[in-house]
């Protein structure tokens, strides 16, 4: 935390033990934990205008969606599918800048109508069928384990296969997906889910924390760590 003035954090494996600036609970999304900040400091209503993208935010981010929302994703669902997590290995740092402004103005709809975001969600919709083919066909499957191997995709096939929640509307009775994702030579990374639609007693293991053992961290049912290549065989053989 050297350097930082505000630290906010909803991820479980997370937990400082040292004092600092900001929040750290467990909510359904970090914009939530903010909200919550400076609601306790009596200012809830400077986030009033944007009450619905708190909630669609929470709702996202818990993955509070339905197989309608995978299947044909709008408003606040779509937009989500839009954002990368990478915006500096994916050049759309500044995609995400312009979102951020078209929020502050209005809802998702003033965002989608917008020619940057119109373009991507009307790539991102149709190819939604093709993203359906290329999960179903490079998906490998061990007992009720799903493993997204990406490294050998090219850019277009690994797009197509990112689609978070796809796989689990494709591949009913799975309950996790492992999701291997080159990043840089050095660096590859892999995320680890639960099935949004699977019963929470088929979960056995607090995924976030169980992937310190990796150097990463997370949720509850979900989490994510960054290994050097050559660690990542053996490490998903450990995960699954």
């Amino acid at each position: 935390l050297d350097g930082c003035d505000l630290w906010f954090d909803h991820h479980d494996s997370n937990v400082r033990d040292q004092p600092f600036a900001g929040r750290h609970e467990r909510a359904p999304s970090a914009a939530r934990v903010i909200y919550n900040h400076y609601a306790a400091a009596g200012r809830a209503a400077a986030f009033d205008r944007h009450e619905e993208l708190l909630m669609e935010t929470d709702k996202v981010e818990r993955a509070g969606i339905n197989r309608d929302d995978i299947l044909n994703p709008e408003h606040y669902v779509l937009i989500s599918h839009l954002i990368s997590s990478q915006p500096v290995l994916d050049n759309t740092v500044d995609d995400n800048l312009l979102l951020i402004r078209l929020l502050q103005e209005g809802p998702a709809e003033h965002a989608l109508g917008h020619p940057t975001f119109a373009r991507r969600a009307g790539a991102f919709l149709e190819n939604l069928e093709s993203s359906k083919s290329a999960i179903s066909g490079r998906m490998k499957q061990d007992a009720n384990v799903l493993i997204m191997d990406q490294r050998a995709l090219d850019e277009r096939e690994r797009d197509l296969c990112n689609n978070k929640f796809l796989p689990y509307v494709l591949f009913q009775g799975a309950d996790v997906l492992i999701r291997i994702k080159p990043l840089d030579p050095t660096r590859t990374i892999l995320t680890v889910g639960f099935n949004i639609f699977s019963p929470d007693g088929r979960l056995r293991t607090h995924i976030g924390k169980f992937l310190k053992n990796f150097g990463g961290g997370g949720h509850p049912k979900a989490g994510g760590c960054s290994l050097a290549p050559e660690r990542v065989d053996d490490a998903v053989q450990k995960i699954v």
